[in-house]
């Protein structure tokens, strides 16, 4: 698993401002039950679904709302009983809201993943936390169903991944995929699902693109090249960053001599 991260990129972000104001907009409406707030977010491999969701938790009024908040990357292929990737998930988040480690180590040792999970619902209890569970790929039944309440069983806490999110205290939970049948399977069909779409202003694009050019005088006053960059990237800004990042490469090893970057650069290098 990745580092669990809540700051916002350092970089400036373009063309999420619509997207941004919208889902705040969701988060913070009331709920008409007591249950968890439970929202999806699906787009394209690049389009900006992590990007966006740091820019959220970073939001004046989500900051104020929402404590703690946490991003989960859960970019990882899963197995049916593959229990140690599971345990690891959730030790970070209880590390993250400050578990002493050798607890959280204890926990996996005594009764694994239902004492994390059971840990995990302590820690939550009473609060409105927002929980961002970044790039699922895969998911059993153990992620499903999100909004399934806790078990008073004990044996029963390591069944699903729900049972370590309390219900009823306001929480919520953003899940971000390129499926969206993975997503439907995490929240529920009736719940929000915001479709993250490719820019339709690619003018932020040549923005990504310029921000991964260290010598910006040498690309500004191209139009075929920044035509080029705008078919080949087709708004997802990923693409748009790494095509800045070969044609920087490129300035950066003819620095001695530096040749006429033509338009036909951004096509040969991909």
């Amino acid at each position: 698993m990745k580092d669990l991260k809540v700051a916002a990129p350092k970089r400036k972000v373009y063309g999420f401002d619509h997207d941004l104001t919208l889902l705040e907009k969701l988060l913070l409406q009331p709920e008409s039950h007591n249950g968890l707030k439970a929202i999806g977010i699906v787009g394209k491999p690049g389009v900006g679904k992590s990007t966006l969701c740091q820019e959220l938790l970073s939001r004046p009024k989500v900051k104020a709302h929402f404590l703690p908040r946490i991003l989960v990357s859960m970019s990882i292929k899963y197995n049916e009983d593959d229990q140690d990737l599971k345990n690891t998930i959730v030790k970070g988040m209880l590390t993250y809201l400050g578990v002493e480690e050798e607890i959280a180590k204890s926990n996996i040792i005594n009764e694994e993943l239902r004492g994390l999970l059971y840990a995990l619902h302590l820690q939550l209890m009473g609060k409105r936390y927002l929980i961002v569970l970044d790039d699922v790929k895969e998911t059993d039944a153990w992620h499903e169903k999100l909004d399934s309440s806790s078990s008073t069983k004990n044996e029963k806490w390591g069944e699903r991944f729900a049972y370590g999110f309390p219900k009823g205290y306001g929480g919520a939970v953003i899940v971000t995929s390129t499926s969206e049948e993975i997503v439907k399977k995490m929240i529920g069909d009736k719940k929000h699902i915001h479709q993250l779409l490719p820019f339709s202003d690619q003018e932020n694009c040549w923005s990504i693109f310029k921000d991964a050019v260290v010598d910006k005088k040498r690309i500004e006053h191209n139009p075929d090249l920044k035509k080029q960059l705008l078919d080949k990237s087709g708004g997802i800004p990923l693409a748009a960053k790494k095509i800045g990042q070969i044609v920087n490469e490129k300035l950066r090893k003819a620095e001695e001599k530096p040749p006429e970057i033509e338009s036909g650069d951004v096509e040969n290098k991909l």
